[in-house]
C-alpha cells in the first residue's frame, strides 16, 4: 500500500525498484477499468523521476478519483514489467462481490 501525494507521486519506491526502473525509465500508465497499469516503454511520455519516484499523470488519477492522500495497493508483476495499482475504491468493489447477498459463515 501506498500513498499519493498532491502533485502524484507514489511514495513507495520499492515497488519500482523491483521492477527494475530506474531514474529516467520511460513509463506507459494507462487507466483501465478503474485500474492503473504501468509499463515500461521505450517511447513513452512518462518517467521515473530522478529520486525513483513514480508520478501518475493528472488524467489518470481524475479517471480513478484519486486525490491526495488516497491509498493504492500496489502489485508488482516483474516476469511481465508491469505494475498495477489498485485505488481503494476498486478494492471495495471487489471485495464485496463474494459476500454481495450471502451469509455469513
Amino acid at each position: 500500500m501506498s500513498a499519493v501525494d498532491k502533485s502524484g507521486r507514489v511514495a513507495d519506491r520499492s515497488v519500482v525498484r523491483v521492477l527494475g526502473w530506474t531514474p529516467g525509465s520511460r513509463l506507459d500508465v494507462r487507466e483501465r477499468g478503474g485500474l492503473i497499469v504501468v509499463r515500461q516503454v521505450d517511447d513513452a511520455v512518462y518517467r521515473v523521476d530522478a529520486r525513483g519516484h513514480l508520478h501518475l499523470p493528472l488524467a489518470v488519477r481524475r479517471w480513478c478519483r484519486l486525490a491526495a492522500g488516497d491509498r493504492l495497493l500496489l502489485a508488482a508483476h516483474p516476469g511481465d514489467g508491469v505494475l498495477v495499482a489498485y485505488p481503494l475504491a476498486v478494492l471495495d468493489r471487489l471485495l464485496a462481490v463474494p459476500h454481495a447477498g450471502g451469509d455469513a459463515a
